[in-house]
C-alpha cells in the first residue's frame, strides 16, 4: 500500500511524498533492483543514478534526462519517501539564450526593438514555455507512475 501527498508544484519543479507499508530495508532493496548505479551502455534499467541509506539521486531514461532525487525516512508502519523533481536547467538556459539572440540580432539589424517584434517574442517565449512545462508535467506523471510500480 501506499499513499502520495503533494506537497509544492511550481514551474520547472514538483515535490511530493510517497507513504508506503514497506520498510526501508524493502524500499532499499527496489532501488536498488530498479536504479543502475554504474555507468553502462545497454542497461534494462529505466534509471540511472547513485543511492545511499539516506536517499537517492537519479535521471529518469526520457527524451530529456529529468534529475530526481529523494530522501527516505523510517515513518510508522513502513517508510516515507519524499521525492523532488527538477526540470533540467538547460532547457531554461537554453530559452534565455534563445531571447537574448533573438534580441541581439534584432537590434543589430534594426537598430531598435519595435514594439511587434517585442510583442512576438513575448507571444513565443511563452508558448515554449507552455510546451516545455506540459513536456515537464508529463515525465513527471511517469516518473511517479514508476515509483508507484517500485514501492508497491
Amino acid at each position: 500500500m501506499y499513499e502520495i501527498l503533494y506537497k509544492m508544484k511550481i514551474f520547472g519543479y514538483h515535490q511530493f511524498e510517497i507513504k508506503t507499508s514497506l520498510p526501508k530495508s524493502e524500499v532499499m532493496r527496489q532501488l536498488h533492483e530498479n536504479i543502475e548505479t554504474e555507468k553502462r551502455i545497454f542497461t534494462r534499467k529505466r534509471f540511472h543514478g547513485q543511492i545511499d541509506p539516506q536517499g537517492f539521486q537519479f535521471e529518469h531514461y526520457t527524451n530529456r534526462r529529468l534529475p530526481v532525487y529523494g530522501i527516505i525516512n523510517e515513518g510508522d508502519g513502513g517508510a516515507k519517501i519524499s521525492v523532488t523533481i527538477k526540470e533540467p536547467t538547460i532547457t531554461i538556459i537554453s530559452m534565455c539564450l534563445l531571447v537574448i539572440f533573438v534580441l541581439i540580432i534584432s537590434f543589430i539589424r534594426y537598430k531598435t526593438l519595435p514594439i511587434t517584434l517585442i510583442l512576438g517574442l513575448l507571444f513565443t517565449i511563452t508558448f515554449i514555455r507552455v510546451v516545455l512545462y506540459i513536456l515537464f508535467r508529463l515525465d513527471v506523471a511517469s516518473v511517479k507512475r514508476s515509483l508507484m510500480k517500485m514501492f508497491r
